[in-house]
Formats: C-alpha cells, structure tokens, sequence
C-alpha cells in the first residue's frame, strides 16, 4: 500500500507540475504549483520518490540497499533544495507559502 500510495504520489505531482506549462496571459511566465502535497513541501514528487526506495532498502535489507538509497536521498535532497531556491527568486509570494524542500518540517 505504501509503494502504490508514493507511485501515485508522483504520478499526481507530476501531472500538476505538465498543467503549469500551458499558456496562460499573465505577466509572470512562471507559476507555483498548489494542491496535494504542494502545500507543504516544493518537491512531493522527489519526496515519494525517497519513500519507494527507503521502502526497497527495508525489503531488501542488504548493504547495497542501503547505499543505494542514501545516494537516492542526498541526490534528490540536493536537488530540492535548489528547486526550491529557485521559486523564492522567480515566483512572488513563495516565501509566503512556508513549504519545506523535500522533508516536511525539515529546512
């Protein structure tokens, strides 16, 4: 239940995020992303994404498991953060929005 929730988690983030390139007639070229987990973090889908394979590490239970999802964390941490830096200089009101980068309540 767990894997099916993060999968959809991403597949719905995702969908979100295609919905914001359609043309629209306003000054700002750019958009924030609203709705699901949007509210709480920048970027739900690397957070799932985390979850399904901390979810395989547990399964697994091996070494490479383990490493491999430590990789996966640090690698899509790191890109949050930088998604997330880069709405609070290009989209107005960001900041406003108190969202977290990839870990609800983590900074």
């Amino acid at each position: 239940e767990g894997l099916g929730s993060a999968r959809g988690t991403i597949h719905g983030t995702e969908t979100l995020i295609y919905t914001l390139l359609r043309p629209r007639s306003t000054r700002s070229p750019y958009r924030l992303p609203t709705g699901g987990w949007f509210g709480v973090i920048t970027c739900p889908h690397y957070t799932a994404e985390v979850m399904i394979y901390g979810a395989l590490a547990l399964l697994l239970n091996q070494r490479r498991g383990w490493i491999f999802f430590l990789w996966v964390l640090v690698n899509l941490t790191v890109s949050a953060r930088q998604s997330h830096r880069w709405y609070q200089t290009h989209c107005v009101g960001f900041a406003a929005t108190h969202r977290y980068a990839i870990l609800p309540f983590v900074s």
